[in-house]
């Protein structure tokens, strides 16, 4: 061997000879960083992908320029290299033409793939910027990234040894940002291409580089550097892929499923014909004694790597046993989940099923067949079996559902599957799981019912309802909404409920407020100005609550509105009444009183009607056809609805009169169809007579115009009976001046009283109806809603329902109650008086009107003395008191005005309790009628109220022993008082 060393040709025979054992052990070693993911068998593309290649068979592709042996372009602009290669392999398997688009450096190849010049692009799988606009498939080839230093420097073990070198690392690869994300206190030195950096170790000007393993062997080689060796590796590594453009779905599967066609020995051939001779050609037979060692150690290496696959058999037999753990696991996790598996061998047919899929169709035998399966399966449901069965046989995959019969119960499968095709791509496995799916299927069939339910129920409810989600866009539409605002459904629905408001942003900020979100809050109802789809504008009111799931998320609000226009109008017509027609002479109030009741109920008919002595007829006093007088006539009562009114001395509503009374000539001639009267009842409660209205076609009566036909009455009551007194006085003037004067003032005070209780009675009742029926319809209507559909609910939800129901059903009975006031004018209203807390009590009330002043900025200050007082009073009604005085100086004070509670003591006996405002303050002309039914002050300036809350504080303060006043200066505020005995613990 000594003379071999000498004779030079032997020489180089010898590192031939050893060269090619070297070659062959790097090309083992690259080769296993290539990907294994490679299949033997050739897939068949799908019909739809042959027929895009067709369509599309040239596609535009780009590489690194000077990265060989993966990649390059060499001096004729033809793209080469390990990528190359294997692009003619997808080329020849599939047909595609890739156009290579020349580029200089790495960085131009980036930026004509990022402006979408390109549909391919080679490069590292951990591109960040590629990974942007391209999909990478599976890697086909991995290479460690190696460091790369001087001859002289020794094996480093870890970066850090080196972490304060210059280090140089080649700019915008895929794995450089790896790099420097990994290793940040780093200062590297980025160059444009890997000779730069050899060059540069080589030359002394840098100290270390980071490349692949493949990438630094083959330039070294090929640039001829014998003092630039590897002298350790990264844990970094650098996955070879093809980025496909995330426009390109189809192209993606083509180039993956090509890619996983190309076999070892192809990839072999690839690697050994870029690696060979480029070690030898540039040999310095100098380093022959390293190439030597190097061989040893590969030697070892592969001693060692032998030691690790005995290893790994000791370990494949202990994954073995957890395999068989884990069937175990499978099979339980199937009997718990109930899904079951099978698969069908074409060629023999057996059928193999697991326990738990026999368990589903209820099959007791050993070995499960096709027919047997289908033989179980529903007869509306075979034939979309056995055509999810033929298309398994053609390769394709199933999902499908369907149901079969076990038992006599009908059970809902869902399965699902796939094929296993051999080399030539022929089909020779179907397999598939099935799932029992038949409860999930009755749940979704029950919401779907009790959603239809919903809508159902929710598109028939009277009231307009409109559902808002979390967005304020509108979702559902009820018919009546739809009616009110004249949109069609498809008009309205998806758009923001804004667009329904005529106001301007900084209102409709305020009352997104009115959507609560609080479930434990009643929301009270509020009024806004709407616009119908045809521009006309109405006045609404408007109930809001939010809606939540199970869980408590809010899904979105519901918003009932009612039209109150012609509560507006009824209220208008109230107040005149009670002003307007007090002056008139008897005939002229007569024919008042009949114009603003056939406005009112847009009627044609309306007349008075005075009761004959013997009881049987009805003398006209007074009767309007189409707004105009007409002469009088006698009308018999026998079986008509006059009759009824007389007898019961109710009022009637009836909606089909003609067809109700046909023995009524009068009303079968003239075609009513609506009818409405009211009896007409002396203060002793005899008879006088009737007030009626009629129309051919049915006349508008709702809870607002319903009372008015009865204060109507009882006014024409009290004028007929002062018109008869003063006709009595006028017959008997002589002998009876004395009594009729007295039965005058009787009269007179009587009518008053009477027509101020009457007035308010009805006044009173449109408002209790506005302000507390609204929301308790609400609610007692959401509370039915949920109780036609507690089925699913848990019992403490059915008693949540019933406890809704139970309450509101408590808060209607007190509405009557409250409805009871009507008996302070009779001296009837029971108060309890009782030692009460002033301090307890204003505390209460400044919390329940305290949201009420924050939408106006206005601040509540209470001043009351530290020391309790404590008076004779009703805790209720003192409550209710200082809520309504309260409220009013909300109300009729500034924005971001001031509001202040005080309460102290007068003198020994007597407590009281202040509310001041810094409002426009009042006259002396407004505080003379303050106390005054029906006298609202502002009334013009749309603020709420009825006209009758002050009057009924003062009578309650008064049946309690107590006093009220007001201090008042116009255009500074006012201060109204209540006094009451204070307890002397004494």
């Amino acid at each position: 061997m000594i003379k071999m060393f000498k004779d030079v040709e032997g020489m180089k025979y010898f590192v031939s000879y050893i060269y090619r054992y070297i070659k062959t052990l790097l090309l083992i070693l690259m080769f296993m960083f290539v990907s294994s993911g490679s299949i033997s068998a050739e897939e068949f593309l799908s019909d739809s992908e042959k027929k895009w290649i067709i369509d599309n068979p040239e596609i535009k592709f780009t590489g690194d320029p000077n990265w060989l042996p993966y990649e390059a372009f060499n001096a004729d602009g033809n793209y080469v290299g390990i990528v190359a290669d294997h692009l003619k392999i997808i080329e020849n398997k599939t047909g595609l033409r890739f156009k290579s688009i020349s580029v200089n450096t790495w960085s131009s190849s980036l930026q004509i793939a990022m402006k979408g010049e390109v549909s391919v692009i080679s490069g590292d799988i951990a591109d960040v910027n590629l990974n942007k606009n391209f999909n990478p498939v599976e890697s086909y080839s991995r290479n460690p990234v190696v460091i790369i230093m001087g001859s002289h420097q020794n094996y480093i073990e870890n970066l850090n040894e080196i972490k304060n070198k210059k280090i140089v690392l080649i700019k915008d690869y895929g794995y450089t940002s790896l790099i420097l994300n990994q290793y940040p206190e780093f200062k590297f030195i980025e160059v444009e291409n890997i000779q730069q950096g050899l060059s540069g170790i080589a030359e002394g000007r840098f100290d270390a580089m980071l490349a692949t393993m493949a990438l630094a062997s083959y330039n070294i080689a090929e640039m001829g550097l014998h003092n630039v060796k590897v002298v350790g590796k990264t844990p970094i590594v650098m996955d070879l892929t093809l980025f496909v453009d995330k426009n390109e779905p189809v192209l993606y599967s083509i180039i993956e499923k090509s890619l996983k066609t190309i076999t070892e020995k192809e990839s072999y051939a690839i690697l050994e014909n870029w690696i060979k001779d480029k070690y030898i050609e540039k040999t310095d037979y100098q380093y022959i004694v390293r190439i030597i060692i190097f061989f040893v150690i590969i030697v070892a290496i592969f001693f060692y790597w032998n030691r690790r696959l005995t290893q790994e058999i000791s370990l494949r037999l202990e994954i073995e046993k957890n395999l068989k753990e884990s069937e175990r696991f499978l099979k339980r996790s199937q009997e718990i989940s109930h899904i079951g598996n099978w698969k069908l061998n074409i060629e023999t047919n057996q059928v193999w099923a697991s326990d738990e899929l026999k368990n589903i169709i209820g099959f007791d035998g050993e070995n499960l067949t096709v027919e047997a399966f289908i033989d179980v399966i529903h007869p509306d449901d075979k034939d979309l079996v056995i055509s999810s069965f033929n298309r398994g046989k053609s390769g394709e995959n199933r999902d499908v559902e369907y149901r079969c019969v076990v038992g006599g119960n009908i059970k809902w499968l869902h399965g699902v599957g796939g094929a296993t095709l051999d080399d030539s791509g022929k089909v020779t496995e179907v397999y598939g799981t099935i799932q029992d799916v038949t409860k999930q299927k009755i749940v979704e069939n029950e919401a779907v019912e009790s959603r239809s339910r919903f809508e159902a129920m929710f598109k028939s409810i009277p009231d307009a309802i409109v559902f808002i989600d979390q967005n304020r866009s509108m979702k559902m539409f009820n018919s009546a909404a739809l009616e009110m605002f004249g949109y069609q459904e498809d008009e309205i629905v998806g758009e923001k409920f804004e667009i329904l408001y005529t106001i301007n942003d900084d209102i409709k900020d305020t009352n997104k407020n009115k959507f609560d979100t609080n479930f434990n809050f009643i929301p009270l109802p509020y009024e806004i100005t709407y616009k119908r789809k045809n521009g006309n504008v109405f006045q609404g009111e408007t109930v809001a609550t939010s809606v939540a799931s199970s869980a408590g998320d809010v899904l979105g609000h519901l918003a009932i509105v009612r039209d109150i226009s012609e509560r507006g109008h009824v209220e208008a017509i109230l107040r005149s009444l009670a002003a307007g027609v007090s002056g008139l002479e008897f005939d002229s109030f007569i024919d008042d009183v009949l114009d603003r009741l056939t406005e009112l109920y847009s009627c044609k008919y309306a007349f008075i009607g005075l009761l004959t002595e013997d009881g049987n007829h009805v003398k006209t006093l007074a009767v309007k056809i189409d707004g105009k007088r007409v002469e009088n006539f006698e009308y018999e009562l026998k079986n008509t609805p006059c009759k009824d009114v007389l007898n019961r001395k109710k009022e009637l509503i009836s909606r089909d009169a003609a067809t109700l009374y046909p023995e009524d000539k009068m009303l079968v001639e003239m075609g009513i169809e609506s009818y409405f009267g009211s009896p007409l009842v002396t203060l002793d409660g005899s008879l006088l007579g009737i007030l009626t209205v009629m129309d051919v076609n049915e006349m508008e009566i709702d809870e607002w115009t319903e009372p008015v036909l009865g204060v109507f009455s009882t006014r024409v009551s009290l004028e007929l009976e002062r018109d008869i007194a003063n006709q009595e006085l006028s017959q008997h003037r002589d002998h009876l001046e004395e009594l009729v004067t007295q039965r005058t003032i009787d009269l007179s005070s009587a009518r008053d009283e009477a027509e101020q209780a009457n007035v308010s009675k009805s006044d009173f009742l449109s408002r209790m109806s506005h302000e507390l029926r609204t929301p308790l319809n609400a609610i007692l209507g959401f509370g039915q809603m949920l109780e036609l559909d507690v089925e699913g609910f848990s019992d403490i939800q059915k008693d949540n329902v019933n406890e809704i129901l139970d309450a509101g059903n408590h808060l209607l009975m007190l509405i009557n109650e409250v409805l009871d006031l009507a008996k302070i004018e009779s001296g009837k209203l029971d108060i309890d008086i009782t030692k009460v807390s002033v301090n307890d009590v204003i505390d209460q009330c400044i919390s329940l009107t305290g949201p009420q002043a924050d939408t106006r900025e206005i601040e509540i200050i209470d001043q009351y003395s530290s020391n309790n007082l404590i008076v004779f009073a009703d805790s209720i009604r003192l409550k209710q008191i200082l809520i309504n005085l309260i409220s009013n100086a909300v109300k009729y004070n500034n924005e971001k005005g001031l509001i202040r509670v005080k309460a102290f003591v007068t003198d020994k006996d007597v407590a009281r309790i202040c509310i001041s405002d810094t409002g426009n303050g009042l006259s002396e002309e407004e505080i003379d009628k303050l106390f005054t039914p029906f006298e609202r002050l502002n009334a013009v300036n749309n603020v709420e109220g009825t006209g009758i809350g002050l009057v009924i504080c003062k009578r309650l303060i008064e049946l309690m022993n107590g006093k009220i006043g007001i201090e008042s200066i116009n255009g500074k505020g006012s201060t109204f008082w209540i006094e009451l005995k204070l307890v002397n613990d004494d």
